[in-house]
């Protein structure tokens, strides 16, 4: 398959979102939950101009895919259990996916989440696409078609139920899978809910913007966290936040609560 990843970047248009929930049955701010834990206000697209979708190369999908034959000799790669320290953020996760496409040019991009709603490139018959090239190739056109790519992977897991319920430990355990506790997942998405719904929040998640963000970032750099001082909570900054918490004994759920903001002296 083709490694130009490069697209349109285009992006949701207002109506979008409320437009497809109304074909779910679901409320917009269920939709718009799901999308604030998975990529926040970064969106589907990097801010580098590439028009490249944002992803998450998982190195233990790669390793299931590939028989765990890497796992040895590249242990950045290809790993038997998931580790959210092997992240990079942004555009470096891009060079992860290359370096595994070396190993594997088929597995490496099943191993990845793409766009909007991160789905992974191993669900592509989900979705309805043959392979995982024509996924990508659908989701590169704009933020639209990773949001009908969204809905078709709900219709297809059964998840539009639970989505409608606010059902969130159900749909966190299909769509993130079953060690979503470990990672919060359920409860990342409620607090969204409530913030997609007009229900302010103390905490700091990915998603949000503004002074404090820009607060946060700040003292993240200073304890040695570098992360872009933008006032955006994206997904490195995220990643910044966990490897403090990690650090610092805490849950790393990447959601800034007392604990975390103590830790930073804030």
């Amino acid at each position: 398959m083709s490694t130009d990843y490069s697209g349109n970047a285009v992006r949701l248009s207002p109506t979008d979102i409320a437009d497809v929930a109304a074909e779910m049955g679901v409320e917009p701010a269920a939709i718009s939950a799901v999308l604030i834990v998975e990529t926040g206000s970064a969106g589907g697209y990097l801010k580098d101009g590439t028009g490249r979708m944002n992803i998450l190369f998982e190195a233990k999908v790669f390793s299931d895919l590939t028989d765990h034959k890497f796992d040895a000799d590249y242990p950045t790669l290809s790993v038997r259990s998931a580790n959210w320290k092997l992240y990079k953020g942004g555009s470096a996760e891009y060079d992860r996916l290359n370096a595994a496409a070396e190993l594997d040019a088929d597995a490496a991009p099943c191993a990845a989440s793409w766009g909007l709603f991160q789905i992974m490139g191993e669900n592509h018959k989900d979705l309805g696409f043959a392979t995982v090239g024509d996924m990508i190739d659908a989701f590169k056109v704009s933020e639209r078609a990773q949001l009908e790519g969204f809905v078709a992977f709900c219709h297809a897991n059964g998840l539009v139920e639970s989505l409608a319920d606010h059902d969130w430990a159900t749909f966190a355990r299909r769509y993130n899978g079953p060690s979503y506790a470990v990672n919060s997942y359920d409860t990342k998405l409620a607090t969204a809910y409530n913030a997609a719904s007009g229900i302010k929040s103390l905490l700091l998640r990915l998603g949000d913007s503004g002074p404090r963000v820009t607060e946060l970032q700040t003292a993240l750099t200073t304890e040695g966290y570098t992360t872009t001082i933008d006032g955006e909570f994206g997904r490195t900054t995220e990643l910044r936040v966990m490897a403090l918490q990690d650090a610092q004994g805490l849950a790393p759920d990447g959601i800034v609560g007392t604990d975390t903001l103590k830790a930073l002296g804030l």
